[in-house]
């Protein structure tokens, strides 16, 4: 996360969210690794917004005072050397992550993956393509 906030000059909710991206990207059957060059994690380009609204209308009904969205580029296991343009959308309560999900692929189709607050341990226990964490804290670098 310092690299982001150092080199990149990012927002560090920005790279916070980018942090927990990375982290959920190399447990990914699709990707090999997710990069976000450039500014891409400054205030110019990430969405950090204020949100005093549930972070999502399915699982995710968890409240959130703030919503960070930014993109990066993931990097498939096989196949392409193009990267895939991903989304990711990152909810924060009292400046911690309770909410995470991404527009990366299923391994099955198309889809989304979803990472909130519940189920069982710190990254499974959820069906399908998505995965449930537990509570995420933020990390001081």
């Amino acid at each position: 996360m310092s690299k982001y906030i150092n080199e990149q000059h990012a927002n560090p909710l920005a790279a916070d969210c980018a942090a927990h991206a990375v982290f959920i990207i190399g447990t990914s059957p699709i990707y090999d690794h997710v990069d976000f060059p450039g500014d891409i994690l400054t205030d110019a380009h990430a969405s950090i917004e204020p949100w005093n609204a549930a972070f999502g209308a399915d699982k995710q009904k968890i409240k959130v005072d703030t919503m960070v969205k930014i993109e990066g580029q993931g990097f498939r296991k096989q196949g392409s050397s193009d990267p895939d343009s991903l989304e990711f959308r990152c909810g924060y309560a009292d400046n911690k992550l309770l909410a995470f999900d991404s527009n990366e692929p299923n391994s099955g189709g198309s889809g989304s993956k979803k990472h909130g607050r519940g189920g069982k341990g710190k990254h499974g226990g959820a069906k399908g393509s998505s995965h449930s964490s537990g509570r995420h804290s933020k990390k001081k670098s």
